[in-house]
């Protein structure tokens, strides 16, 4: 089956039948190696974000994807500071290269290769984090500071959002705020902002969990899990699709629309379960079919007959010898987008030692697309510093998730935990301990 590999870099990849994608340092095959940018690399067309264009050309350094608007400069930071490829071809091998602009993996005889990930992250990492503008400012009260917080964030929220979909941020001065409840960023466009991340809280903003309430501290989103409804679905006829394609023939592409949020599913027969060693649980039992289907939450960029073209890629292959692969349309939207957190600490309180009547989870994403958190630390979670769930295109940068307090055993200590129904998330320049 598929093979996924762990390249870093900052170029799109294209392979022979698409083109390039996004930027971000996605997790692989977003160009170069592990330690530069990949040289040569293509910048992308016009097209819609992420898609990288229509049609690539060579630059001189890390390529940039193509957004809704044409050309892009935007690159992340941390590519300013990747060395370049050595000269000529030195940084090429059989397994990876350029051609035609692009760069290349190659596939084994069995049609396994490194997919392209650079598709990750907010607005597929084709477009920077924006700066959202303050709309309300919080200081610390005496007592619990949940409710003063909330009544900001749902203050803002019942704004009406701009063009881009944001209604602004709340953010929070310097200090000690003590949360005995649990705050929601529910509402699209909204952003929570304190004035830093570290342990002084003369100069950053400090959120102190308290009580023995197992919540997630902050959820970012609607807080729905599955929030993708599938309509009648319609069954993929490409008899095999590579992992890392974003094009087959469908049944019938009547029933979809350019722009239209699809789910591609894979189901897992029993053919495909013993074909992938009934999913080498070691000594447990196997899957049992119907269990492990895959999902792909996506969007159709293109239609040329029954043809339809996505986003973003399948990452794994749909092979209609094993089981047959359908594409559904997306009936029910229980998400919210354009929501982040940024540049505070979240510190939950415990007894320390195995005391898990705390709050289990400092940040989640859940019910969310095109989302963010940034500049986050947190500590003594149980199960998990930041995670996602039911969530697409989601990028955590620059997080730190250290000092899990709990027993030390099954289903704790995720610092970053992509959970069911994560699509497309990036995690970059994150630290975790313990």
């Amino acid at each position: 089956m598929a093979v996924l590999g762990a390249l870093v870099g900052c170029g799109g990849e294209g392979g022979a039948d698409d083109s390039g994608g996004s930027t971000g340092g996605a997790v692989s095959g977003s160009g170069g190696a592990a330690s530069d940018t990949g040289g040569t690399t293509a910048s992308g067309g016009s097209g819609d974000p992420g898609t990288g264009g229509s049609a690539s050309t060579g630059g001189s350094s890390a390529g940039t994807g193509g957004t809704g608007g044409g050309s892009s400069a935007y690159l992340p930071d941390f590519c300013d500071g990747l060395a370049t490829a050595p000269a000529g071809d030195q940084w090429q091998t059989d397994r990876v290269f350029y051609e035609n602009g692009k760069l290349t993996y190659t596939s084994d005889g069995e049609q396994n290769r490194v997919p392209d990930f650079s598709y990750a992250g907010y607005r597929y990492g084709a477009s920077p984090i924006p700066d959202v503008e303050v709309i309300e400012t919080v200081s610390p009260v005496e007592g619990d500071d949940t409710q003063t917080i909330q009544a900001a964030l749902d203050r803002v929220g019942a704004l009406e959002r701009d063009e881009n979909g944001l209604r602004g941020a709340v953010e929070l001065a310097a200090g000690t705020y003590d949360i005995g409840g649990q705050i929601l960023l529910n509402q699209s466009g909204v952003v929570l902002r304190g004035a830093g991340p570290g342990s002084d809280a003369a100069s950053n903003s400090i959120l102190r969990i308290t009580g023995t309430s197992t919540r997630t501290a902050v959820r970012l989103g609607s807080g729905n899990g599955t929030p993708w409804s599938r309509g009648t679905g319609v069954n993929v006829t490409t008899p095999f699709v590579p992992v890392g394609s974003k094009s087959f023939d469908v049944q019938s592409a009547s029933s979809f629309a350019v722009g239209d949020e699809v789910i591609v599913r894979h189901p897992s027969s029993q053919a495909w379960i013993d074909a992938v060693d009934g999913g080498a649980t070691g000594s447990d039992a196997d899957w049992q079919a119907g269990t492990k289907d895959l999902l792909w939450v996506r969007r159709v960029v293109g239609i040329a007959g029954n043809t339809l073209t996505l986003d973003a890629p399948v990452y794994n292959q749909l092979d209609g010898s094993l089981t047959t692969a359908v594409v559904h349309p997306m009936t029910n939207k229980g998400y919210r987008t354009e929501i982040g957190l940024e540049n505070l600490r979240i510190d939950i309180q415990t007894l320390g030692g195995t005391d898990e009547a705390h709050s289990h989870d400092a940040v989640g994403v859940v019910g969310a697309e095109d989302s963010w958190v940034r500049n986050v630390t947190v500590l003594h979670f149980m199960h998990a510093g930041v995670y996602t769930q039911g969530a697409a295109r989601i990028t955590i940068e620059d997080a730190v998730a250290i000092e899990p307090v709990g027993i030390r055993d099954g289903g704790r200590f995720y610092n970053f935990d992509a959970e069911s129904e994560s699509h497309l998330i990036l995690f970059t320049g994150c630290e975790a301990h313990d």
